[in-house]
């Protein structure tokens, strides 16, 4: 494998020659499989992209109460797409103020609503499932009794990013989310990583990215020796 590709190419053919050498292996035609030993080259992690700010303010005041409604849950609980779509009535505790999250690997979870998120739903459970207390969150209008396909979901945002220009999706608007609170001095990453559901406080780590005054901001004032003259 040539050191003189990117680390992901590298490991795209890496995982061919890997492949091959099971196989081979498998059918008793060697001994040994070499390529058990091959290491995955080690890739860049680079801070999620995401809209800016006036972006997102300009997709919401062209949205739809639908769009607008899920495009707010999104944002503000960062939930995956798959979390969302799964939804029921039955997983919202009003009085507390939260929702039952069902997430990837049988991993359950209470994500808080904030008061946007919260007032958004309430709002929607009065006009637009009439006043119901279960059932999906987000019926789908092609199968009774059903929440909205992910693929649907998908959909829905990228219609309501196309009127200015934007490419919206879900998994964008948990990014999004999770940067903007990430970027909040009082945010603990623990309690990030709790309400992103994540295993690890590795994968929350991507949206701890500084700006470059913060950088310079960190690095004043502190001296350990003499200047140099």
């Amino acid at each position: 494998v040539s050191l003189n590709v990117a680390a992901s190419t590298r490991n795209t053919r890496a995982a061919t020659i890997r492949s091959f050498f099971a196989w081979a292996h498998d059918q008793h035609l060697i001994d040994d499989n070499p390529a058990g030993r091959l290491r995955r080259a080690r890739t860049p992690r680079r801070p999620p992209k995401r809209p800016a700010a006036d972006d997102i303010t300009l997709v919401l005041s062209r949205a739809t109460w639908q769009e607008r409604v899920l495009i707010i849950v999104l944002l503000q609980t960062m939930i995956r797409r798959a979390e969302c779509v799964g939804l029921h009535l039955e997983d919202w505790d009003r009085a507390g103020r939260r929702l039952y999250i069902r997430g990837k690997g049988a991993h359950e979870r209470w994500v808080e609503l904030s008061d946007e998120a919260h007032d958004h739903l309430t709002r929607w459970a009065e006009t637009e499932l009439a006043g119901r207390r279960t059932g999906p969150m987000w019926p789908s209008p092609k199968r009774p009794g059903q929440g909205l396909a992910p693929r649907t979901l998908n959909t829905i945002l990228a219609r309501a990013g196309a009127r200015v220009g934007v490419n919206l999706h879900p998994h964008l608007c948990r990014h999004t989310g999770a940067s903007d609170a990430a970027a909040q001095p009082a945010t603990s990453m623990p309690a990030l990583r709790d309400v992103l559901g994540h295993a690890s406080l590795d994968t929350t780590s991507i949206y701890a990215h500084s700006k470059r005054g913060e950088q310079s901001a960190a690095v004043a004032g502190r001296e350990y020796g003499q200047r140099a003259s």
